[in-house]
Order: structure tokens, then C-alpha cells, then sequence
């Protein structure tokens, strides 16, 4: 019987030397079972500090709410710029302390609403003699932007780095209209470096937040594209477009960027189908066709899931 110990290592030799257990073999089980309560405990303390974060923003937002129509400017300045700022220098705290680095990525997404709320209320009450109207909102772009871009670069972070392409996003659309280029340059501008971003991400340790900016750039893309060509002679070039991009998903191996481009080939096939044939018995037909071409990209969705 294994009383203590020095009983069970005696026992642990036997077993080793009676089955031909090596020593790395034994290391490797333990760090395999180490590594899957590790796991579980990093999963729950992400749980509960998202669930902190939606229910703290949630509060504030609604306290905020209530009370505004009540309070003074200096008053709106505080409870807006104050909370944001703290929960920024808490999430940065919260980075280099293991024991709190959970909660650093809620607090970032926190910071990253107040504080352009209250920015936006100092922009509109002290500058209100600012004459031209897209110059405020480049302000607050490039303010959150250049910060959250000092985040990631000093600390590595996800959450910065998401946060720093949503803030770029908006500066750069924000210098476009300061610019006056037309919405169709800069949605297609945008869409594509924000594919081509996502596809850079993909091999990175930031590859779980390029699945997002691949749908937000590809719907940017796409809805431009068919903004361009919509009623003229070349409408039918989205359909090009679009069996293109999901050639290009197959090959980055994307289901992300595959939905969207399924959905943008159904939904153009619909339209076109309705405008053109929705008085004929071409419109039941083309219904039967599209369902194929959904059963064809289910069956590339399925091969991109085995790989």
C-alpha cells in the first residue's frame, strides 16, 4: 500500500521500468495535463472578465444616461474622460500583472468609448467655433488612434491592435471626407487593406481577430463595388468579383471571407434574377441554379474545414 511519497515514486519506478515508460514520456503526460487546466482556467477568467466588462460598461452607460440632461459641462467632461482614462491606465496595469491581465482587454474596449465621448464633448463645447464640420472627428480619430497604437506597439496586445485598425478605419475614412475623395475610392481603398491586413494576420499570433476584419473589410468591398456598378453597363461584373473572392478564399484557406462572398453571389443572384426575370418562368429556374451554386460552395466550405 502507497502510504507516503516515497511509496509512491517506488511505485512510479516499477511501473516505468515494467512497461518501458521513458522519463520525457512521463514529463510530457504531466505538461499535457497541466496545459488542459491551464486552459480551462484562462477560458473561465476570460468568461468572467468579458461578463465583468459588459456589466460595468452596461451600468455606466445607463447611469450616464440618466443623469445627463442634469449635469453642467464640467460635470459631462469628468464622468465621460475620467472613467475612460482610468480604465485605460488600470487596463495597462492589468497587462504587465499576470495575475489581472485578463481584464486588460475589457477595459481597453471600455476605454475606447468613453473616452472619445468625452474628447467629443470638449471638441463640440471649447471649439465650437470650428467651422469645418469634418475636422472635430479627425481629432478624436487620430487621438484614439495614435494611443491605441503606442499600446500595441509597447505591449503586444490583441486587443490594442484591434482597436488601433477600428480607430484607423475611422481616421482614415474621417481625412477622406476632410478631402472630399468620393465614398466609392475610399470604401474600396479601405475594404481592400483591410483584407489584405487580415490575410497578414493569418500565420500571427493575432490570427483570432483577423475573421472579423476579413467580414468588415469584405462587406465594405463588396457593398462599394456593387454602389459603383449598380445600374450601369458593367453591373454584371460584381458576379466576376465576387467568384473571384471566393476563389481567393478557398486558396487562404478563410471561411470568414467565403460566407461573406457566398452571401454577396446569393443576394446578386437574387437581385439580378428579380430585375430581370421576375416575370418569367426563368425566376423558379434561377431560383434551382442558385441553390446548386449553394450546394457547390457548401461543398468547398466542407473541404476548407477538413484542411
Amino acid at each position: 500500500m502507497i502510504e507516503n511519497k516515497t511509496d509512491a515514486l517506488k511505485e512510479i519506478k516499477s511501473l516505468s521500468d515494467k512497461f518501458d515508460i521513458k522519463i520525457y514520456e512521463i514529463k510530457a503526460t504531466i505538461k499535457n495535463s497541466h496545459s488542459k487546466l491551464k486552459d480551462k482556467t484562462n477560458l473561465a477568467q476570460m468568461f468572467l472578465s468579458y461578463m465583468s466588462g459588459i456589466f460595468i460598461f452596461t451600468g455606466i452607460c445607463i447611469y450616464i444616461s440618466i443623469i445627463w440632461k442634469d449635469l453642467n459641462l464640467a460635470a459631462k467632461i469628468i464622468i465621460t474622460l475620467g472613467p475612460g482614462i482610468s480604465a485605460y491606465f488600470i487596463s495597462l496595469f492589468s497587462i504587465s500583472n499576470i495575475t489581472y491581465k485578463h481584464i486588460a482587454a475589457p477595459l481597453l474596449l471600455i476605454s475606447a468609448f468613453l473616452e472619445p465621448l468625452g474628447i467629443s464633448v470638449i471638441i463640440y463645447n471649447y471649439f465650437s467655433k470650428l467651422t469645418i464640420s469634418t475636422i472635430p472627428p479627425i481629432i478624436i480619430f487620430l487621438i484614439m488612434f495614435a494611443q491605441y497604437l503606442l499600446t500595441f506597439i509597447k505591449h503586444k496586445i490583441h486587443s490594442a491592435l484591434f482597436l488601433t485598425l477600428f480607430f484607423g478605419s475611422g481616421l482614415f475614412i474621417a481625412l477622406s471626407n476632410y478631402l472630399n475623395i468620393s465614398d466609392n475610392i475610399t470604401g474600396l481603398t479601405l475594404g481592400t487593406s483591410l483584407l489584405l491586413i487580415s490575410y497578414s494576420l493569418k500565420d500571427s499570433i493575432y490570427k483570432n481577430i483577423s475573421p472579423i476584419w476579413y467580414f468588415i473589410g469584405s462587406i465594405v468591398l463588396f457593398s462599394t463595388y456593387f454602389d459603383i456598378v449598380h445600374n450601369t453597363f458593367f453591373e454584371l461584373s460584381f458576379l466576376f468579383i465576387v467568384i473571384f473572392m471566393i476563389h481567393i478564399s478557398i486558396n487562404v484557406q478563410n471561411k470568414t471571407l467565403l460566407f461573406t462572398s457566398a452571401c454577396a453571389l446569393i443576394g446578386f443572384l437574387g437581385y439580378y434574377s428579380a430585375k430581370y426575370f421576375g416575370d418569367s418562368l426563368s425566376w423558379p429556374i434561377t431560383l434551382i441554379i442558385i441553390g446548386i451554386i449553394f450546394f457547390v460552395i457548401s461543398g468547398y466550405l466542407i473541404k476548407l474545414i477538413k484542411k
